[in-house]
């Protein structure tokens, strides 16, 4: 009789620690690796190496790791060690840390001239750092920062440095706030609303490592691209306790003063795509819309062609589930106060960018004023968003058994060529053609000189019984004349 025994992974890893303490098993043990294993792409990536310019007293740098594309394990997820729910943990001492850490990915680490002038190289990309922070009646928090040379070149292009970049998180400006999403994410806001921290997964996080390259290549031929601006990549993690906090920085499509009446999260499908309770703040979704937006003229037609190559870009890269974020703004009386106090308290608090870069469509206030056929004035502030979902096997099962229930086509999750199509679809049958904005304009203007005409004075008007005889004279000749001219039928 044959017996076969398996080797639990975890368990020989247990023996090992027992055998030899002090040895440690790294990511490179064949029991415990990383290793890349997409068939799709191609994406080779080396172990990367700590970077010999950082400067860090009283920390330690230490290697990064290689992609991984496997499913991260339920350990290294937010999970509380006493809690018997499998409910995340996302308290103000997590806010802290992050806040500590970015500082010290920031403030520990300086760039030479020719890093901050000369051109990126693939490694530059492939490259993350560790640094062990040390901290009195805390435990020790482990942070890495990844591709950090290439988010610094990216906060340059936009328009920051890393010091204003820390000045909005500061440990009383922010709040962590769990997302409505299937994902579960927690977002952080900061206040002065430069700046969102998104918790991520690890495949996401992966990868956004991977098409970095692309991704920043498309930003800089694209200054009016839509895509949001990812300002860094990081991981959290405290040493011996709880799991592994992943997390991007990346723009608020809503930074601006004058905040939104409506807020709608749009993709072009139809299924679910409603809210059932339309509260007060509530994000609204593709079947609540029943409005047209009003483009300026010299925006229009810009904005097409971007969302075209955006969504190219996406479809190239099997990236689908994005949606398009619009806020729209109504200025009246009351919104227009909380607009200048909103003003009032920017200029108050010191943490604003002042020279934060801005596209054809942040013109004015973040976003673009508009006038409609109307002639009301209104505030669009438009942005794609929930870019990292790949459609890759996860998502496949999920269409197929949504397309059980449903029609293929009108889920949420489809092929990235189709939802790419059909997203262009919808987005642009919601806008109103300038031209068509002001031939109704024209027409409602002549309509309205036409109707401002003096009426005609009581003695001018001529009734049937006081007809002068001129009238009728004339009346009979213009039939007279048309009997004439009237062409003879056989």
């Amino acid at each position: 009789m044959l017996v076969v025994l398996l080797l639990d992974p975890r368990r020989e890893k247990k023996k090992a620690e027992k055998k030899n303490p002090d040895r440690k098993i790294t990511a490179d043990s064949k029991t415990e690796g990383r290793v890349l294993t997409r068939t799709e792409k191609s994406r080779d990536f080396a172990v990367s190496k700590s970077d010999p310019k950082v400067n860090v007293p009283q920390t330690v740098a230490e290697e990064g790791h290689e992609l991984s594309k496997s499913k991260p394990s339920k350990s290294e997820e937010i999970y509380s060690p006493s809690a018997t729910s499998k409910e995340p943990v996302f308290d103000e001492n997590t806010v802290n840390d992050i806040i500590f850490g970015l500082q010290a990915t920031i403030n520990r680490r300086t760039w030479s001239k020719a890093d901050q002038t000369g051109d990126l190289i693939p490694e530059d990309y492939k490259r993350s750092n560790q640094f062990k922070l040390h901290r009195k009646n805390f435990p020790l928090l482990k942070i890495k920062d990844f591709a950090p040379k290439v988010f610094y070149h990216i906060r340059k292009h936009f328009g920051f440095s890393g010091t204003e970049y820390l000045r909005s998180f500061t440990f009383d400006n922010m709040t962590a706030i769990k997302g409505v999403g299937k994902s579960g994410a927690f977002f952080i806001y900061t206040k002065d609303k430069q700046f969102i921290l998104k918790t991520t997964s690890g495949e996401e996080r992966d990868f956004l490592w991977y098409i970095l390259p692309y991704y920043w290549q498309h930003m800089r031929r694209n200054p009016n691209s839509l895509l949001p601006r990812f300002y860094g990549i990081y991981s959290m993690k405290h040493e011996g306790i709880g799991g592994v906090t992943r997390f991007v920085i990346m723009n608020n499509i809503f930074n601006t003063p004058y905040e939104p009446s409506e807020k709608y999260d749009l993709k072009g499908s139809v299924v679910g795509r409603t809210v059932s309770k339309k509260k007060e703040g509530a994000i609204f979704k593709d079947l609540d819309i029943s409005r047209k937006l009003y483009l300026p003229a010299d925006c229009y037609q810009a904005f097409i062609i971007q969302l075209d190559k955006d969504c190219q870009f996406l479809a190239t890269h099997r990236v689908m589930d994005y949606s398009l974020l619009l806020g729209v703004y109504y200025p009246n009386e009351q919104n227009k106060k909380k607009a200048e106090e909103n003003i009032r308290k920017r200029k108050e608090g010191g943490t604003y960018i002042p020279n934060l870069k801005q596209n054809l469509f942040q013109q004015y206030g973040n976003g673009i004023r508009t006038v409609t056929d109307e002639g009301t004035e209104e505030i669009y502030f438009i942005g794609i968003i929930d870019i990292l979902i790949e459609y890759a096997t996860k998502k496949k099962m999920e269409h197929m058994l949504k397309s059980i229930a449903y029609d293929s086509g009108d889920v949420s999750v489809v092929d990235p060529e189709f939802y790419r199509q059909r997203f262009y679809k919808f987005i642009t049958s919601l806008l109103y053609e300038p031209k068509m904005i002001e031939d109704k304009r024209d027409k409602e203007s002549s309509s309205s000189s036409i109707s401002s005409e003096e009426d005609p004075k009581p003695e001018e008007v001529v009734s049937e019984k006081t007809k002068p005889k001129e009238l009728e004279k004339t009346k009979s000749d213009k039939k007279t004349s048309s009997s004439v001219n009237k062409p003879k039928t056989k």
